[in-house]
């Protein structure tokens, strides 16, 4: 009898073993330092949208603007949309603390995504620059092209549209690409 239990042990501790999760965890100053580098990345804001706004990840000094993207964890919100994360580019992962963050690492990566990064300590250990609301008048969408023809997209705030190129070869993998609007306001800019 004792050599069953042993067998029946032996049968179900590789299932138990191989159910690790190899996400790399990466710390807010190795994000700061890749992004300062101009390193293409997707922030990948996995908390709720009044949590988004009340303050996310910006660029660095000299950086283009980032457009993080917002898919909260908890709403499953995620894990009706991470089919359009890419795949051939480092996504980092960040919630508050790094709780809901590690939870979607996992997720994203038991679906097939592999260039997965869970920024530890979330977006409370961030100590660099930071947004409150955006700036300007803004509003962000998915967009997709399927050939030449431009993409229009519309500000819902303000109304607003533009004309986007987005060819499908121009990133070969990708036939869509999350993208954030920013008019300029007519307003005179008064720092803080």
């Amino acid at each position: 009898m004792k050599s069953h239990f042993t067998l029946t042990l032996l049968m179900i501790l590789p299932a138990v073993v191989s159910t690790t999760w190899s996400y790399s965890d990466i710390t807010p100053t190795e994000v700061h330092t890749r992004l300062a580098d101009g390193d293409t990345l997707i922030l990948l804001d996995v908390r709720e949208v009044s949590e988004y706004f009340a303050g996310h990840i910006a660029e660095p000094d000299g950086q283009l603007p980032l457009t993080p993207a917002n898919m909260p964890w908890n709403s499953n919100v995620l894990s009706a949309e991470y089919d359009r994360l890419p795949n051939n580019i480092d996504i980092i992962v960040y919630c508050q603390s790094g709780g809901r963050s590690a939870l979607a690492s996992a997720f994203l990566e038991s679906n097939g995504l592999s260039r997965i990064y869970n920024m530890t300590g979330g977006f409370s250990s961030w100590s660099y620059e930071t947004r409150d609301n955006g700036f300007g008048n803004h509003t962000g969408e998915w967009v997709s092209s399927s050939g030449p023809d431009p993409v229009i997209v519309t500000c819902v705030e303000t109304g607003d549209t533009s004309k986007i190129i987005f060819p499908v070869v121009a990133i070969p993998g990708i036939d869509s690409i999350y993208l954030e609007l920013h008019f300029a306001s007519p307003y005179e800019f008064i720092p803080p």
